[in-house]
């Protein structure tokens, strides 16, 4: 077999060529440029969600077509850590939740616990609310964001955020930062951390509920004739005495101010109406004895001595409540709406405020409002009368938006109806505006900046207030003052109605003022404490907020002797409470006078008088102070140089039980059966800060 040789030259040629195809480079890969991350192009929520190509403008062609609010997400900084640290963190978490599901097993005590030390969520919570937030975007800025306070001293400085509190069935409630019971619920909470686990064991603990009468179903009659009236004469003395409380004073002692609410002719003695065999026609024609026999269980609300004991007839004044209810019948029916409607649904609210349901009342004054546009009383189509309904309907619209911390039900913008004038047949109409212009006022306060300042408010917003305006508004009212109205030198007044304009002057000098006096006891008791940063504060807004609680235990203590019988109602207790709470926090911060203690003390011993004639809300003031005070003694008691964060993690670290949980998690186990309750503390604390700052996409 022949072998065919290929030509040497034609070899060396093929050599050659791969020779040089070995020795030539691929190109380079043209490698993407890097686009800054404030020019990246995004796309709308809206379309991303629709899957639909956007125009990246703002508004987006898509959006605008849809008439839908355009919404870009914003950019969000990544923070890189290694694998390691992660899983490791991820095993400790593990860890930890293992240990607190063995120390408290109830699943819903646990999240409760978990939701009361702060924002929590587990990993796959978490995974899950991201995933859900892909698939619906907020367009809503969260709070943290929106709370951050200013740094000049004009802005907020107070540290109390709402807060939803439970009541006894569990129904969760918010209340916002100028309502009471938010501020106490954060008072209580602080104390508590200041306090070791041993101690708080046997302490009673509120922290997260609130007491109300709201929980309880409102009274209901069965088989009672609801156009029942007492006799003349008892009518007419317990009208007498229901205004001596709340409109212009008693036949033998009336306000010259013409007191400061306005409710409707408390005067005249109304009479039954005939029957004429139909029970649905005879509630019809009797309907205007509702605002009577509101009236009339708000009387005996007032004169009662004692809670009705087992067996014995029920509360009088839900009797009367109830009579009203059926009279008036369903306020959402609107055939047939009147200014005399409006006025039995304010009176029904100031009702349920002094039985200490101030959600029901809060939802009867929204009753109210909607139902006077309706007829155009914001307008001014109305008369005298019912011009000074409507505005004590403000009054007390504005005074629940105080105590519940919630915005109010109608604007100050949306009113065009004049203020109260004098009237030959009406009291005199300088209380009443006096009310409406300090109420006024407390609109601002809890809707401004100055408590928490809405996201969507910019920052330099001239309609945010700050604590200086809000006090020079409050002095300013104070020095327009008609004569009538003025205290005297004593700081006192004989017209009880004066007093008490007086003391929610002095209740707004408060709040404004209270926030400092906190940052002054949480600086005194945790004085290296990162939250120590209030320097900008003037002293004297603490001294001042003293000042204003003593002139309102004077003036309360005053108020009760103009009255018979010798009572307050559910204002003035309010005004007692937050005063007592100013000498609490006083004492707290060192400066323990004789003075403070006594006032703590009559309070204390005012608020079990008023419960034992069947008043909740003085019972849930006199067991809330009783509450403060135990905790206050327990962290008085302490070592007199308060620990600091530093401290209290060095003292964590070396106790036993935190060397046990450290080297369980390293391990990815925790042992069974741990009941320690500093252990529990640890494993809260590590899940409420720590977790977030590490969750996140890598």
């Amino acid at each position: 077999m022949s072998i065919i040789k290929m030509p040497r030259g034609k070899e060396d040629e093929q050599q050659q060529q791969q020779q040089e195809k070995q020795q030539q480079r691929l190109p380079v890969n043209p490698r993407r440029h890097k686009v800054p991350p404030a020019q990246r192009k995004r796309v709308a929520q809206a379309c991303n969600l629709r899957r639909t190509r956007c125009s990246g403008e703002t508004p987006c062609s898509q959006c605008a077509a849809s008439s839908r609010e355009c919404v870009y997400p914003g950019p969000s900084a990544k923070v890189f850590i290694s694998r390691t640290e992660l899983d490791d963190l991820k095993r400790r978490v593990e860890a930890y939740e293992r240990a607190l599901q063995d120390v408290m097993p109830d699943d819903d005590k646990r999240k409760e616990l978990v939701a009361r030390q702060g924002s929590f969520s587990t990993p796959s919570e978490t995974s899950s609310a991201s995933a859900s937030q892909q698939r619906f975007p907020s367009t809503s800025p969260s709070k943290s964001d929106a709370m951050t306070p200013t740094d000049d001293g004009t802005g907020p400085f107070s540290e109390i955020e709402g807060r939803l509190l439970h009541d006894n069935l569990g129904t969760a409630r918010f209340h916002g930062e100028t309502g009471e019971k938010a501020f106490v619920d954060s008072l209580n909470t602080f104390l508590r951390g200041l306090l070791p686990t041993s101690d708080l064991s046997t302490l009673p603990s509120s922290v997260g509920r609130c007491e109300t009468s709201d929980s309880r179903p409102l009274p209901s009659i069965v088989n009672v004739d609801p156009r029942w009236l007492p006799p003349p004469n008892t009518t007419r003395t317990m009208l007498s005495v229901l205004r001596s409380f709340i409109q212009d004073g008693s036949d033998d002692r009336p306000s010259p101010t013409g007191g400061i609410y306005w409710w409707g002719d408390l005067r005249s003695v109304p009479s039954a109406t005939p029957s004429i065999g139909n029970v649905e026609a005879d509630i019809r024609n009797a309907r205007r004895l509702a605002f009577y026999q509101t009236a009339l269980g708000l009387a005996c609300r007032i004169v009662s001595t004692g809670t009705p004991a087992v067996g014995q007839i029920p509360d009088r004044s839900e009797q009367f409540f109830a009579r009203a209810t059926a009279l008036l019948g369903n306020p959402l029916d609107v055939s047939r709406p009147s200014v005399g409607e409006v006025s039995v649904l304010t009176l029904m609210a100031f009702f349920l405020l002094e039985s200490d349901r101030k959600e029901a009342a809060s939802v009867y004054i929204s009753v109210a409002v909607r139902l006077s546009a309706a007829l155009g009383v914001t307008q001014g189509f109305v008369e005298e009368r019912g011009k000074r309904i409507f505005w004590t309907l403000y009054v007390l619209d504005r005074w629940l938006s105080y105590l519940l911390g919630r915005p109010p039900t109608i604007l100050d913008e949306a009113i065009q109806l004049p203020l109260p004038a004098d009237a030959p047949s009406l009291p005199p109409a300088a209380g009443l505006k006096a009310h409406i212009s300090l109420s006024r006022i407390s609109g601002q306060i809890v809707s401004s900046q100055l408590y928490h300042p809405s996201p969507w408010r910019q920052s330099g917003d001239d309609s945010a207030l700050s604590t200086d305006t809000a006090l020079s508004m409050l002095d300013q009212w104070l020095h327009s003052l008609p004569q009538s109205l003025r205290l005297s030198s004593e700081g006192l007044s004989n017209d009880a109605a004066t007093c008490m304009l007086h003391m929610h002057h002095n209740q707004l000098n408060i709040l404004a003022l209270r926030p400092a006096l906190l940052s002054m006891v949480k600086n005194s008791l945790l004085p290296q404490s990162p939250s120590s940063v209030h320097s900008s504060i003037p002293p004297s807004y603490a001294r001042d907020c003293l000042a204003a609680a003593e002139r309102n235990m004077r003036l309360g203590r005053h108020v009760a002797t103009l009255h018979r019988p010798r009572r307050l109602l559910h204002t003035g207790l309010h005004f007692i409470f937050n005063a007592v709470l100013c000498f609490f926090l006083q004492s707290l911060a060192g400066d323990d006078g004789p003075a403070a203690a006594r006032e703590v003390k009559f309070a204390i011993e005012l608020f079990d008088r008023e419960a034992q004639t069947g008043n909740m809300y003085g019972a849930t003031c006199s067991r809330v102070l009783q509450e403060l005070q135990s905790l206050a003694a327990r962290v008085q008691n302490r070592s007199a140089t308060p620990m600091d964060v530093d401290q209290v993690f060095g003292e964590m670290e070396q106790s036993p039980a935190w060397h046990a949980l450290s080297s369980s998690a390293s391990e990815g186990q925790v042992s069974e059966g741990s009941g320690d309750a500093a252990l529990f503390d640890e494993v809260v604390s590590w899940m409420e800060k720590d977790w977030a700052a590490y969750n996140m996409d890598l």
